[in-house]
């Protein structure tokens, strides 16, 4: 049986891998002008497998380990993780819509930077809260 901790460091990890390949995707998606500057189901496959790891890390944990690695800490990280993923994606239209007006970036690159970017946002900042916490 796992613990609580193993299961918040898998968890971690996952969002970390998972977030970063989001982040590359838009990153190189904007510097090369390709809408799929690698396969597009990186990001997402890493998403399902994410979830399918947590899921069999939950399961191996057991229902009080993981509802341990499920703390307030954890909710109040996910909260604020929330809260600005939400206006870094609202302001995401305004940031690319001068560079779309201009010409500067094809409209079929930026949405797939929006949309990995959106996830990113969210994974990235979770990690860094529950690192900060840990400290």
């Amino acid at each position: 049986m796992l613990s609580a901790e193993t299961f918040s460091n898998t968890r971690i990890f996952m969002f970390a891998v998972t977030g970063l390949a989001c982040l590359s995707y838009a990153i190189m998606a904007l510097m090369t002008g390709n809408p799929e500057p690698f396969s597009g189901w990186i990001p997402g496959g890493l998403g399902i497998m994410s979830g399918v790891v947590l899921w069999a890390t939950g399961a191996v944990a057991g229902d009080a380990n993981t509802e341990r690695a499920m703390d307030e800490g954890y909710y109040a990280d996910s909260a604020r993780a929330q809260q600005i993923a939400f206006w870094v994606a609202i302001f995401m239209y305004p940031a690319f819509s001068v560079p779309l007006a201009l010409d500067l970036i094809d409209l079929a690159v930026v949405f797939p930077a929006m949309g990995t970017l959106t996830g990113a946002t969210f994974l990235l900042l979770f990690v860094w809260f529950d690192l900060r916490g840990r400290m």
